[in-house]
Parts: structure tokens; sequence; C-alpha cells
């Protein structure tokens, strides 16, 4: 790959020293790297930070990474952003592969998400009269994926990681718990527990809610089940004992580390690792894991599909809640797990009727 003019922009690729860790660091970093290419290549547009800083942290990260990559590119073609054409942004989208060794393909949804940067980014500019027309507008989207790679924590699963949950040990056991909680019974993202903050855990209509900001800013108030506010408030009370102070004194995060900082979401996955691993369930769960199995358990228990994309934050229930049912009906419905069961009855039946007609034979 050709080496990039800044070291800054160096240590963006692969094989570059590490980034600081956090959403926000990843972000800043990126955003610094764009706004560096910017100035030095093409001082004729606006510093790409104006438009990604108001932007929520995860898409700020997210979107800021994708322009990331394709001033790459841009940089390596010898192209102005504003004269790229559709059939060159096409040919970014084909070129587009993963940073890391360990990772074969990028999915669709990688694709589609570093597309649905680049072109936030053009529709900035066009706002402002930077650019007349976006690329990335003409060129299709790859194809939605026709079931949840994911593998699903079913009720039983759940109720088996909590039993683990609260046999845990240690600091941060209460407040891992309760993470794990608002995933298991509210469906929320991963993410989104993660950067909760404090002030956001309030009361709605006499009960306590949640009312985190969520993916593309959204904000949606969930009133909370009597379990997880058992948990939430218990580690609110081991916390405020560990800082010596009320718990109405605390403040910042909801579930901070010991430093203040946010829980990694790969210190999130390996904990849910753990507890699979101790409760003895074969398969290789992770945190969506229970999100997933959020939304089939609702559509069992009768929700619609609005109801449940709406609780989930889906923006388009019936293209992304629609493929969680789509999992799920085909895992039971599946014609190879009933045929199997046939062949086997079936076999079963022909060695009886082998063994009555050997002994028949003897009889006579």
């Amino acid at each position: 790959m050709q080496t990039s003019r800044s070291a800054n922009r160096t240590s963006l690729r692969a094989g570059g020293p590490p980034l600081p860790s956090g959403t926000e660091a990843r972000a800043e970093r990126h955003m610094d790297a764009c706004d560096e290419w910017v100035r030095d290549l093409w001082p004729d547009l606006p510093a790409p930070s104006q438009w990604c800083r108001p932007l929520h942290p995860r898409t700020r990260e997210n979107y800021s990474a994708a322009l990331v990559r394709f001033f790459d590119w841009c940089e390596v073609k010898g192209l102005h952003p504003t004269q790229v054409t559709d059939a060159q942004a096409a040919i970014w989208v084909d070129e587009l592969e993963p940073l890391t060794p360990r990772v074969v393909r990028l999915s669709n949804s990688t694709v589609n998400g570093l597309m649905t940067g680049v072109s936030s980014w053009y529709w900035w500019l066009i706002d402002r009269g930077h650019a007349t027309a976006n690329p990335l507008w003409g060129v299709a989207r790859c194809a939605p994926p026709d079931e949840i790679a994911t593998v699903r924590a079913t009720r039983e699963h759940k109720a088996m990681l909590l039993e683990q949950a609260l046999r845990y040990r240690g600091g941060s056991a209460a407040r891992n718990a309760a993470m794990l909680a608002l995933v298991m019974v509210h469906g929320m993202r991963p993410g989104d527990v993660l950067g909760c903050e404090l002030r956001q855990y309030t009361y709605r209509e006499g009960r306590r809610a949640l009312a985190p900001v969520a993916k593309r800013g959204s904000k949606r108030t969930r009133l909370l089940a009597d379990l997880v506010v058992e948990l939430i408030d218990e580690w609110l009370r081991q916390r405020a004992r560990m800082e010596g102070r009320e718990v109405g004194e605390l403040e910042g995060l909801l579930f901070p580390t010991s430093t203040g900082r946010p829980v990694a979401s790969s210190d999130f996955r390996r904990y849910v690792t753990v507890l699979t691993r101790r409760a003895g369930i074969r398969e290789k769960l992770n945190p969506r894991s229970c999100r997933h199995g959020y939304v089939v358990d609702s559509r069992d228990l009768g929700f619609t599909l609005e109801e449940v994309g709406a609780s989930v934050g889906h923006k388009d229930p019936q293209r992304t809640t629609v493929v969680y049912d789509r999992t799920a009906l085909r895992a039971r419905r599946e014609p190879g797990i009933t045929l199997g069961r046939a062949l086997v009855e079936d076999h079963r039946m022909m060695r009886e009727a082998a063994k009555l007609a050997h002994d028949e034979g003897e009889k006579t």
C-alpha cells in the first residue's frame, strides 16, 4: 500500500501504531487525519470535523473511519473528492478490503456502513455549496443479509447466564450483571449500554426508566423491568460505597470502570464468554446474542414486528427485524432436522422388522 504523506494518517492503516482506546479517542484521531488531508490536498473544502463532531460518538467514529478510507483512496488515485464520479465511487467500493489479515472479507453491512458515512459527508458539502453531486448516490448498496450470523441466546441460555452473573464475584460483578440484564431483558445495543450516563437513569410514569442516546443520535425512553432496576440499584449502591459518596452524589457514566471511562466492548464480550463457559453452554454467545434472543422471544410472545423493531431501535423493521424473524423460523423449520428424526425412526422400524423376521425364522 502506498505510504501516506502524513505520519498521523499512516498510523490509521493496518500495521501502524495502535489507536488510543475508546470511541472518542478513535473518532478524534480519524477527524484529525481527515482535517489534515483537506488542509494539505484540498484546501478549498471545509474541515470534515465540522461535519463529524456534532454526531453521536459511535456514529462519529464510524463515519470518520469511512472518510479516512475514502480520502486515502482519493490521494492514491490523485482525485479531488468533489470530482469523483459515480463510476469511480463504485470502484472505491469494489476495492474496499479489511484492514486486518484476520478478516477475509468485509461483510455487506460493513461496506454499506462505509458508503453511508462517505455519502453523509457529501450531502453535508452539497448543503453548504461545496459540491454539486453525491457520487455514492448512484452506487448500489450491497444486499442485506438473508439471516443473522450471530448465534441466538434462547430463554434457557439467558436464564443460565443470569444465574452465573449473580454468582460472579469481584468488584465489577454487580456492574456487569446490570449491563447484561439491559441487553437480555430490553434488547439494548451493547454499545448503547456501555455509553449510558447516570443522568439518563430517571423516572417515567412512576417507574424507573433509561433514556440513552442510541444509534443515529436517536433517543428512546425505556421503562425498566423490576429485575433490571434491582441490579442497577445494587451496582449504584456498591459504587457509592467504593467512592465514599452517597448514591445521589454520583455522576458521569452509569457503568464506568475504576478510572471513570466506559467499559471496553471487548471486555464486555469476554465477560459473556466467561459466563457462557461457566454455564456449560456449547454455543459461542456474545452480547449481541442476547439482543438477537430478545427480538425472537418478543415475537414469540405476540408483539408485532413494528413494536419489536421500535423497541430495539431498528430504523426499518420491515428490512431489519424481519431478518431476525426469518433466521429463527428457519432454525425451527429446518427440513433436515425433521428428516433426520424420520430417518432414525425408519431405521429403528427396519431393525425391529428384521429382528421380528429373524425370530419368526428361528421358531419355524
